[in-house]
């Protein structure tokens, strides 16, 4: 079917000469503005519509100054837990009016930097950024350009600006505490990395948990790791070949693995080494992607309210973007831990 406009794109002038009223008229009933009657909206977006009229986005944002767009940068999307995020923030977003960019940064400082760098170009109205150790320059140029954004899930220190963040050292506690309710009287907290910013807050409650259980300082151990199997660069953590039988000989009953992704890759190994079994340690970790996306093996984890940080982040930008000048607000998201019986408990 040839196209109404003889395939060029379709513009306010072509929809004014269609329907007989002025570009005037045109453009304010299709941005349902109340003194053009509804008979005539309703026509002028009918036949809009008919001609395949999208509105030059690009021409708006130079009218009204917005573009209606944020910007959301990532760390690491093959984590379920930014695709969940992302996608409860997308849905808020749509319910207030944007449209998201949604970009991986991949945890590389300078690749970071650039994305935002084509956010402030393509003149974001604003930034959701899923912060890293290395994430102050980033910080620096969005507040150099003068664009509102919103730190997610963590905050980093020495920074005052706007965060909407999991309370990591509650979470922690709880985590150290279900094991010890489990009955662990020696632990463990594993890690990737003890760089991430959620690192030090979790591990501090965690320590906090151990202390109000009385648990030795010999019976508490932190543990870098590295679940690339048969490696054992030190530099990046210990290998699960290395650390498993370690934590075996030395009578570690309850592991704090730091997040759901981490657990699994453990559990997953576990369940194929042939030496051990999944039975050998109570296991809690931190995420509750198990609420949204099941897997085959239960697990015990902190839900950290994703669904509440993405309202409450999308509204505090919005705030901003409309002209809020409070002083930098933070927003703690609330924690429980969810019990699947990986802790293996009595009760």
């Amino acid at each position: 079917m040839q196209h109404p406009n003889g395939g060029k794109r379709v513009t306010l002038l072509d929809i004014s000469k269609r329907t007989g009223y002025s570009l005037t008229a045109v453009s304010r009933a299709l941005r349902n503005m109340s003194d053009i009657g509804p008979e005539a909206t309703s026509h002028i977006q009918q036949v809009a519509k008919e001609m395949g009229y999208v509105a030059n986005q690009t021409a708006v944002a130079l009218r009204y100054g917005r573009t209606n767009i944020i910007t959301v940068i990532v760390v690491n999307l093959t984590n379920p837990y930014f695709s969940i995020i992302t996608n409860l923030i997308q849905l808020a977003a749509y319910n207030m009016g944007y449209s998201l960019v949604i970009v991986c940064s991949r945890d590389d400082p300078g690749l970071e930097q650039q994305l935002v760098e084509q956010a402030i170009a393509r003149r974001s109205d604003g930034v959701l950024i899923f912060p890293s150790h290395s994430s102050g320059k980033s910080i620096e140029m969005l507040e150099n350009a003068h664009i509102p954004f919103v730190l997610l899930s963590s905050m980093l220190p020495p920074y005052q600006t706007d965060s909407v963040i999991i309370d990591d050292e509650q979470g922690g506690y709880i985590a150290g505490m279900h094991l010890v309710e489990a009955g662990c009287r020696n632990v463990a907290f594993l890690a990737t990395s003890n760089s991430a910013p959620s690192y030090a807050p979790r591990c501090k409650g965690f320590l906090r948990a151990c202390d109000e259980a009385g648990i030795n300082t010999e019976n508490r151990h932190l543990f870098t790791v590295n679940y690339e199997e048969n490696l054992s660069d030190q530099n990046k953590g210990i290998s699960l070949n290395v650390l498993l039988p370690k934590l075996k000989h030395e009578g570690i009953e309850g592991l704090f693995v730091f997040c759901d992704v981490e657990a699994w890759r453990l559990m997953a190994f576990l369940q194929r080494s042939g030496q051990f079994s999944i039975n050998d340690f109570k296991i809690v970790s931190f995420d509750n992607i198990d609420s949204v996306l099941l897997s085959p093996i239960p697990l015990c984890s902190v839900d950290c309210s994703l669904e509440y940080m993405a309202q409450r982040s999308i509204e505090l930008l919005r705030s901003r973007i409309q002209g809020d000048d409070r002083p930098p607000q933070t927003i703690i998201c609330p924690v429980k831990m969810i019990c699947r019986n990986s802790c293996h408990s009595a009760k």
